[in-house]
């Protein structure tokens, strides 16, 4: 085989189904051995960020890994925000680009960089330039294998367009990702430790992380809690990047927040598999007072103990984690703990019954305002699309009403980005239906994102990926307008905000998407929002719904 037949190879003993890139002429063999491949599909999308996003959000939500193909320094330096946000986050990605032939290297010839590898390497586990075509399926299975390793990240591999030509001895090609699991059990005395201070702690709390849900934990990490009578807050936006715990559960606090009264008054801290902590601007007060003791099981040594020093660090797998010390705690649970439990429940519950009771209050209240209510939006989202349908939010300053008014209770139904890095929301949406195709995914986004990535349209409209965009637009860069106010400064006294108004003149997205052949519409009544989006839903193709709150 040729070494272009050897990277198929490859691809079909990983299981891998989609290519996610934007080609370009060193690709040509690749592509040229794909037009007679039915088992492997090629999606094609008009901006490298698009592709990066797409695989992320495939990876994320049941795709095991996400294959990128970008073209050249070109195609690699447009998709640097996408792999920073999967090297933040954990995603495995294997991102290929190709290369000018190998025999013009040196010569400063077209799109040739002093250090292709060395570009993206910063956010990478690997990043390597393959020299020889016999070693082609050698780091094509190294890659994938290191990209799902724990803790998992993208891979970025150098292809260059003559190797892909060449002739390679045929070989068997076998997967070398592990088959068994590679999740370690905690240290048993460590575990002990931890388990005899949850049990004699008056006011703990459970900051449940990333892991719990990526590890599908959320019934151990709701069995503790019930067992201790925990309250739990997940953890905060910045770092929030799926369902880690039920909203609808009585213990349930919201997101992490370290003024909250229940990280303030605090005696004991149980982080499970988060980060401690991500912090987004500079405070002279810390995210947990001094005096409270840290409990911390992360996967992730690099993560354990790296701001504030823990009583307890244990390295273990968040599933396993959460079983082995519920394990450990059942005997310590004396009848003083128990009768501590009983009175936290009671509170908890007491806690439960207000909240509700306010936020009901809250989105009546909205309920028939005009512009359209972010607390009815949400609401009627909710009432509109399956229980078990995914909601992937990268809305920036409507997340906040999403994460409050909508109740989040399936595993696997909440993704969000928390890299910071705009644009991955829709392509993300689009990877995570080609992941789960019998599940409703509606992709909730601001407007200023939505522009970041809005080519996704066509790919959406192109392979027909039934996604429905919801975009809430508030015709500004509220997060730029909302900081600038809080700053204090001469635009608040002006009433003139640099660089935050979208306005004028309007951005049309409906128009935008029917260009890119997708079925678009303008709700501007709050009568109107449940009609378009069971319409939307129910079309069987890609949908826009442009939700005017100014």
């Amino acid at each position: 085989m040729n070494g272009a037949e050897a990277v198929l190879a490859c691809l079909r003993a990983e299981g891998i189904k989609y290519i996610f890139g934007n080609p370009g002429t060193t690709e040509v063999p690749l592509l040229d051995v794909l037009s007679e491949t039915a088992d492997i599909t090629y999606l094609v999308t008009l901006q490298e960020s698009v592709a990066m996003g797409m695989a992320d959000g495939y990876a994320r939500s049941g795709g095991r890994i996400g294959l990128v193909n970008v073209h050249t320094a070109a195609g690699t330096s447009n998709c640097l925000g996408g792999m920073y946000s999967a090297w933040r986050e954990k995603t495995p990605l294997l991102v290929t680009a190709g290369c000018k032939d190998s025999r013009m290297l040196g010569r400063e010839c077209f799109s040739e960089v002093p250090d292709f590898a060395g570009l993206p390497r910063q956010f990478t586990k690997w990043s390597w330039q393959i020299l020889r075509s016999d070693r082609l399926a050698e780091g094509l299975l190294r890659g994938i294998r290191t990209a799902l390793t724990p803790p998992r990240g993208p891979v970025f591999l150098v292809l260059c367009e003559d190797l892909l030509c060449q002739d390679v001895p045929v070989q068997e090609i076998i997967s070398q990702v592990p088959r068994t699991s590679l999740a370690c059990a905690g240290d048993p005395e460590a575990l002990q430790e931890a388990a005899r201070i949850l049990a004699g702690a008056r006011r703990p709390l459970l900051i449940a992380g990333t892991e719990i849900a990526e590890r599908d934990a959320l019934a151990e990490a709701v069995a503790l809690a019930d067992l201790l009578a925990l309250p739990v807050m997940t953890e905060g936006r910045d770092a929030l990047m799926s369902l880690n715990f039920p909203h609808t559960h009585p213990s349930f606090r919201g997101d992490f927040e370290p003024a909250s009264p229940y990280a303030r008054e605090a005696d004991v801290v149980l982080g499970i598999g988060c980060r401690m902590f991500t912090q987004k601007s500079y405070s002279p007060e810390p995210d947990i007072l001094k005096g409270v003791k840290i409990i911390h099981l992360h996967s992730d040594p690099h993560e354990l103990a790296r701001l504030y020093p823990e009583e307890v660090s244990i390295l273990t797998d968040a599933k396993r984690g959460l079983q082995d010390l519920q394990a450990a705690l059942q005997p310590l649970l004396d009848k003083d703990a128990q009768e501590r439990i009983r009175e936290r429940r009671q509170v908890l519950q007491g806690e439960q019954e207000d909240l509700k009771r306010r936020k009901e209050e809250e989105i009546a209240a909205a309920w028939g305002k005009l512009p359209l209510s972010l607390p009815r939006l949400v609401r009627e989202l909710q009432a509109a699309v399956a229980r078990d349908a995914i909601i992937v939010d990268e809305s920036t300053r409507s997340s906040r009403a999403l994460l409050k008014y909508y109740e989040f209770a399936v595993p696997g139904t909440y993704y969000r980005s928390a890299a910071g890095v705009l644009g991955w929301g829709v392509p993300a949406a689009l990877g995570v239906k080609l992941a789960n195709p019998g599940r409703q995914v509606v992709a909730f986004v601001g407007d200023g994102s939505m522009n970041f990535s809005i080519q996704s349209l066509w790919t959406a409209a192109s392979y027909n990926i039934p996604v429905v965009v919801v975009i809430c637009n508030n015709r500004q860069y509220k997060a730029v307008k909302d900081a600038s106010v809080q700053y204090k400064g001469n635009a608040v006294r002006t009433g003139k905000f640099v660089a935050s108004d979208l306005s004028a003149p309007p951005i049309d997205f409906c128009k935008v998407a029917e260009g890119y052949g997708v079925w678009a519409r303008q709700i501007t009544k709050p009568e109107d929002i449940q009609p378009a989006l069971k319409e939307a839903l129910d079309l069987g193709k890609p949908a826009v719904l442009e939700m005017l709150l100014v």
